[in-house]
Order: C-alpha cells, then sequence, then structure tokens
C-alpha cells in the first residue's frame, strides 16, 4: 500500500526503516533508483544494511543514524519521504520539528493510530493531502496518506472528513466499508452498555451517539 503512493522517483527516503524492505521494493520494482534509510538505533539500522546487500543494491542505497527528519541532514533532498508503522503523534513531530525537510517532498505517511489526527494536523499546516488508500490483515486497518506542502491552510479542517476520509466512500473502498462497519458496531456495544448503566445522559454517551449516526450517515453513502 505505502509503495503504490510513491509513485516514480528519483531518491526516496525511509525514516525509521527498520529493514528497509519498503525502499528495497521501490527500488527493485523501477519505483525509485536510490534510497536513503534512517533508523534511530544501529541496530535496525544494520538490519537495513543486511538487506540491501541481500539484494544486491548496498551501492544505491545510504544509511544514516538519526531521530526523525533530521537524519536527512546532509543529504540531497528526497523527492519522497515515507514514514510507515509509527504512531500518529511521532510523525506529527518529525513534520513540526524539520518543516524545512518536510515541505520540499512528497510526504507518504501510514500512521498506526491517529490518523485523523495526522490529516488535520497536516491540513492546517498548509499540506494538501492528495491521495489515500486503506488495507486490512483481516484484524487491524492500516491507512496510508499522500501528501504535499501547497502552503494553503485550512483553519478548521473537518473532523469527520479527517477520520472517515470521503475519498475512500467516493472510490466504493470495500476494506474502508469493512472499517466503517467495525466502528460502528463497536460504538453500539459501548452506546448500548451505558444506556443500561448510569452512563446513559452523560456527554459521553453523547459523543458516542454521534459517532453512531456519523458511521451510519459515511456506510449510507455506499448505497447512494
Amino acid at each position: 500500500m505505502a509503495a503504490s503512493m510513491t509513485g516514480k522517483c528519483s531518491l526516496v527516503a525511509d525514516i525509521g526503516s527498520d529493514h528497509a524492505y519498503l525502499p528495497v521494493s521501490l527500488i527493485l520494482s523501477g519505483n525509485a533508483l536510490r534510497a536513503i534509510v534512517t533508523d534511530l538505533r544501529q541496530g535496525p539500522l544494520e538490519n537495513s544494511r543486511r538487506t540491501a546487500q541481500k539484494y544486491g543494491l548496498v551501492e544505491k542505497m545510504s544509511f544514516s543514524r538519526g531521530s526523525g527528519f533530521g537524519a536527512l541532514d546532509g543529504y540531497e533532498r528526497p523527492d519522497v519521504i515515507t514514514v510507515c508503522g509509527m504512531g500518529g503523534e511521532l510523525i506529527k513531530s518529525f513534520i513540526g520539528e524539520r518543516p524545512d525537510i518536510a515541505r520540499g517532498s512528497v510526504l507518504v505517511l501510514q500512521p498506526m493510530n491517529n490518523a485523523g489526527m495526522l490529516e488535520k494536523y497536516l491540513r492546517q499546516q498548509g499540506y494538501s493531502v492528495t491521495d489515500q488508500a486503506i488495507s486490512t490483515d483481516g484484524i487491524h486497518y492500516y491507512r496510508c496518506m499522500r501528501a504535499l506542502y501547497t502552503g494553503e491552510r485550512e483553519d478548521d479542517p473537518d473532523a469527520c472528513d479527517c477520520e472517515f476520509p470521503p475519498c475512500l466512500i467516493e472510490k466504493r473502498d470495500p476494506v474502508m466499508y469493512s472499517y466503517l462497519q467495525k466502528r460502528l458496531d463497536t460504538a453500539e456495544r459501548i452506546l448500548c452498555s451505558m444506556e443500561r448503566g448510569a452512563a446513559a445522559d452523560t456527554s459521553a454517551a453523547g459523543e458516542t451517539r454521534k459517532l453512531v449516526n456519523i458511521l451510519k450517515e459515511r456506510i449510507g453513502r455506499y448505497d447512494s
């Protein structure tokens, strides 16, 4: 999913690469000519180097130890920066700490949580989220977004649209439908439990009812 978001590029940088599977895949498929692989710890960086050696790509890859986008200091500016498998708050901090780097490349981001918060932050900071995808391993759902800095900031992006992207619903994405249904089932169970107890009239119950209605409306778009 993340690889499909990068498109073709000359240089890709993978932040927190761990084993370098993504950049190696991009080079082997012809979607990237070269890659910069970064990680905070030496162990994962050595894992990345071994993966590159296995596929004969060491000469096409650079390896940098460091935190976040700062690990790219001193290197050529990448066309695409990928950050996958990290929390949304951590990805947000990478972007906020080094906007000089983040604004110069296409960002392909796959947060493990807080995806809606991350999209809202991006739009508030002047990034356009140009594409999104969602996948599942049958238990967990993984969302990926492609963003580009345009400078056009949104003061108050719609929180529901950030949490449940309309573009995925418009595509009639079956995984998004499954995700919405799972979220609805969970919210309805929680609400039912609240309404049977003393929490029926609390603000938390009110927010859960609101979420149930939003999810039903989004699911209903698949039939419209």
